[in-house]
Order: C-alpha cells, then structure tokens, then sequence
C-alpha cells in the first residue's frame, strides 16, 4: 500500500513539473564571430508554448569590446531602453503577444566592434507576461559569446550581423568558437569613408558660374561708382558755370 501511494505521488509530482515547465519563458543569445570595426546585430531568442507581451531584460558585456547602437525590433513590438555604465535596461512590450513556439528572435541588439577579445551578452529577466496578462515562469537563460577577431580594413565598411527578427527566426548557438549561421553581410558607410563625385554635373557648372561671377562683381561695382562720380563732377562744374554766367550779366546790367 504504502509503495503503491509512493508512486503515486511521484507521478503527481511529475506532472506538475511538467506543467510547469510547458508554461515557462527560456531565452537565449546568438554567438557571432566578426573582426573589430564593424556594426554587428546579435539576435536574442524566447521559446514558450505561451504568446510573450511583456518583459524587462538587462544586459551587461564588456564595454571593452563593444559599443552599444541601439535596438532593432520587428512589426508590433515597442522597445524603450536606457543605457546606464554597466549595463543596459530594456522594456519589451508586443501589443498582440509575440509567437515564441519554436523559438523566435523577439529583438536585436545592435554594437559595434572596437577591440578584439571576446564578452558573453549577459543578462537578467523580470516581470514576463503572456498574451493573457499572466505572469509566465522564466525558464533557462543562455549567454550567447560575442568574438572579435582582427580588424577590418578602415575603407571596408561591413557590416556582420545575425538575421534581423523581422526576416527571420533562429535557433540560439551556445558554441563561442562557431559563427551564428544566421550571420550574413551587407554594406555600411559606418567606417567613415567619403566618397566624392568628379561628374560635371550641372550643379558643378553653375558653381563655376557663380564664382566667376563673385571675382568680376567688384570690378563692376568699381567702374559704376567712378561713373557716378564723374557725372557728379561734371554736374557741379556746369551748375558753377552757370551760376557764374547769370553773375556775369548782373553785373554787366
């Protein structure tokens, strides 16, 4: 009797662990490979049976290594953040719940590389609700390992980055020795380098017009001014030698 009760209560203990377990929220970071001076984006992952609404993360990494750019988040997901001088403070909040079944990338974390080295995305989970406005359980949380390698040549703007959450959704990596398979390149003009155009364009053509046009005003301006003051002379000796004139007929008279 006593062995038959036993079991029993394993079993209900069991399923209730189960349960528990069906309902809670894992979250999890990509690791990536890159080379130092480049924008990377690490997708962070959540897996649940439940539809995710809300959610407060923090995260830390070695500011040696990266430099935080900001968020990147898909459609119907609002994200307000606060940068502090350790770590970073998230709010996540998705208007309908976010479809977390198979493992869904709910938001990007965007850095930039500036030293090479390696830094773990670490993190802490509070206040998780689901579509229901119920408090989900958090289950596992899994660092994912940034490494940067090299650095990239100053005129290369490249970008590496694990795909966006609007493109697509991705399975987490624990390895730090493997590359994000998600990871992918695409052009930037982060790096600074400035390209000119050598077109003669008719922007350019009338630039060349305009300076011209600067060097010779001052001439003219000069030349009108030297008129006028002739004239003006010219002006005055006549009304003199008119005055003196009418003066001359008076005095004749």
């Amino acid at each position: 009797m006593k062995r038959i009760i036993s079991v029993f209560l394993i079993m209900l203990l069991l399923s209730t662990i189960h349960v528990s377990a069906a309902g809670s929220v894992s979250f999890s970071s990509d690791s990536i490979e890159c080379k130092s001076n480049r924008l990377i984006e690490v997708n962070f992952n959540a897996e649940c049976g439940k539809k995710l609404r809300a959610a407060t993360f923090e995260f830390s990494f070695d500011k040696s290594i990266l430099e935080f750019r900001g968020i990147g988040t898909p459609s119907g997901t609002i994200v307000e953040y606060n940068e502090k001088q350790n770590s970073v403070k998230l709010s996540y909040l998705c208007k309908n719940g976010a479809d977390i079944s198979s493992s869904a990338a709910i938001f990007t974390l965007k850095f930039k590389s500036i030293n090479e080295g390696y830094t773990d995305i670490s993190y802490t989970v509070f206040d998780c609700v689901d579509s229901d406005v119920q408090q989900m359980p958090v289950g596992s949380c899994t660092s994912g390992r940034v490494t940067v390698s090299g650095k990239a040549p100053d005129n290369i703007g490249t970008v590496e980055m694990s795909g966006s959450p609007t493109e697509k959704n991705t399975k987490s990596t624990s390895s730090p020795s493997k590359s994000s398979k998600s990871s992918k390149s695409v052009s930037s003009s982060e790096t600074g380098s400035t390209t000119h155009s050598r077109n003669n364009s008719p922007a350019t053509f009338d630039s060349a017009i305009q300076r011209d046009y600067d060097k010779i005003t001052p001439i003219i301006v000069l030349c009108a001014s030297a008129v006028i003051c002739i004239a003006f002379i010219g002006f005055l000796l006549f009304k003199i030698s008119v005055i003196r004139k009418s003066q001359n007929k008076k005095d004749d008279k």
